[in-house]
């Protein structure tokens, strides 16, 4: 047998002996010998593995034998459920009556477990044999062909019935679609290089342009994947819209933790998640970060586009609905081969913009994508990482794409104590006014996405992030973060006319 598991992971073992679930087994170590213990999740198909097959087989037994119990208590029982509003008239009767059943219940039970142990025995029980009269006929090389030969049949099948099934259901041409883009494209420039100050990247006009030219089964497809375009994005079929009376436009969009670098344009249907452009500088777009507003975790290192976004989803949508590659196991319920050929057409459309040249599907497309790196961000709370250049007096490192929980747990503690927070606040504010921002920024961003509605701390984080952000020349980014300190308790982020 093959382990796959633990220390001794891709070597081959031979079985001493089983009990249950624990395996003794002897590798071969520096050539000599070596007898270990393990799990039967730790070998590759123990369900191939005869001694296991006894202790499973016996379990299993003992099982179908216990239900026939259950099941016969449970039509004794039903005798006084069926009686509970009749009037009490003979109790002593009732018990005769009931004994009866008990007997006559009993004997049939008796009957129905013998013959559900007779077919067991008959067939499950039988498996083992006929596993070993395979395998003795069969190498481990054959069945590994024949695993791959089951694969590649059904994966043909499939994209044969997907060529008839994209026949009768041919998508949209995108030469209408961007067409349009091209026309409306100016105008929401304009429109958000005067409110926001950003200047929108290509991608998101390419982004735009695929919303366009979806048909309804692409439509199911992206909502099936629950991604609905918002914020920016809402500005699209009309520039000139603004907000509600009293409102600043720029919060539109804008969750409560949304550093001022991030501005959404894609919802992700649960727990908050939704996607954002990232602004470092408050002018040139740097990738796409995303995060739950309603949940844990951070905003991550920016990169990539708005279409690169949809298809890493497209492909965890692939793989949630069966990723048949490896093990496909019997034919798939209707649904779901419909809900695979909605997929497989969104991805075609999306590849005609983006991402064409990346054939991985599921599991192997994401095994292809590599970290987002950026070793000029200083480290934050948010995960986002800060842009500025020198050192800060909180020691922090370079921001990673994942979160540095001992870094992130000792400076949460310290920022949620006023004292140690206003000491800080205090060394980050004079050190903005002698030339070095690094502080304000990133102090500022840690108490913007740790506020949790603290009154001061979102004070301070407002106060520090206008100082920073002026310092650096992202007069824009500064007026963004004085607008949502101004509306951060609005109960809902859509702010544009007409909602």
């Amino acid at each position: 047998m093959k382990i796959v598991d633990g220390p001794f992971a891709g070597m081959d073992a031979e079985l001493v002996s089983a009990d249950g679930d624990t395996l003794t087994a002897q590798v071969t170590v520096f050539g000599r010998p070596t007898t270990v213990e393990l799990h039967r999740d730790q070998v590759e198909r123990p369900e191939d593995i005869p001694e296991l097959w006894s202790s499973d087989l016996t379990k299993l037994r003992e099982q179908v034998a216990a239900r026939y119990d259950d099941l016969g208590y449970e039509e004794k029982f039903a005798f006084f459920l069926g009686r509970v509003d009749l009037p009490e008239e003979d109790p002593a009767q009732e018990w005769d009556a009931y004994t009866a059943l008990c007997a006559e219940v009993d004997a049939r039970m008796r009957q129905r477990r013998a013959a559900a142990l007779r077919a067991f025995d008959q067939g499950i029980a039988a498996l083992p044999a006929a596993r070993e009269e395979r395998r003795s006929r069969y190498s481990r090389l054959d069945a590994e062909r024949a695993h791959r030969r089951r694969a590649a049949a059904r994966s043909a099948a499939e994209l044969r019935d997907y060529a008839v099934w994209r026949a009768a259901n041919r998508p949209q041409g995108q030469r209408a679609a961007v067409a349009r883009v091209e026309r409306e494209r100016a105008a929401v420039e304009e429109r958000v290089e005067r409110d926001w100050g950003f200047r929108l990247p290509g991608s998101i006009f390419r982004f735009r342009a695929f919303l366009l030219s979806l048909g309804p089964i692409e439509k199911r497809a992206l909502d099936d994947l629950e991604l609905v375009p918002y914020g920016i994005m809402d500005l699209f079929d009309d520039p000139a819209r603004g907000a509600r009376p009293g409102v600043d436009v720029r919060v539109h969009g804008r969750y409560y933790r949304d550093p001022p670098e991030f501005l959404t344009f894609m919802h992700g249907g649960t727990d908050g998640l939704h996607f954002g452009l990232w602004y470092d500088d408050g002018r040139t777009c740097t990738g796409v970060a995303s995060y739950y507003n309603n949940d844990g975790g951070g905003v991550g290192l920016p990169s990539g586009t708005p279409l690169e976004t949809v298809r890493n989803a497209l492909e965890w949508g692939w793989r949630h609905v069966g990723d048949w590659d490896d093990e496909p196991a019997d034919p798939p319920d209707p649904e779901v081969v419909e809900r695979r050929h909605r997929l497989r057409l969104l991805r075609e459309t999306l590849m005609t913009f983006e991402t064409g040249d990346r054939d991985e599907h599921g599991e192997d497309y994401h095994n292809a994508c590599g970290q987002p790196e950026h070793e000029d961000r200083i480290e934050t709370l948010d995960g986002g990482g800060a842009l500025a250049d020198g050192d800060t007096v909180i020691e922090r490192g370079r921001q990673r794409p994942w979160d540095d929980y001992d870094f992130c747990t000792a400076l949460r503690k310290e920022l949620t104590d006023p004292a140690a927070r206003g000491a800080r606040v205090a060394e980050a504010r004079q050190r903005c006014a002698a030339g070095q921002p690094a502080d304000a920024l990133t102090l500022g961003r840690d108490l913007h996405w740790i506020s949790a509605g603290d009154p001061e701390r979102e004070r301070q984080a407002n106060e520090l992030l206008t100082l920073a952000y002026r310092a650096l020349g992202r007069d824009n980014l500064a007026a963004i973060a004085q607008a949502h300190h101004r509306h951060r308790d609005l109960p809902q982020v859509h702010v544009l006319e007409g909602t």
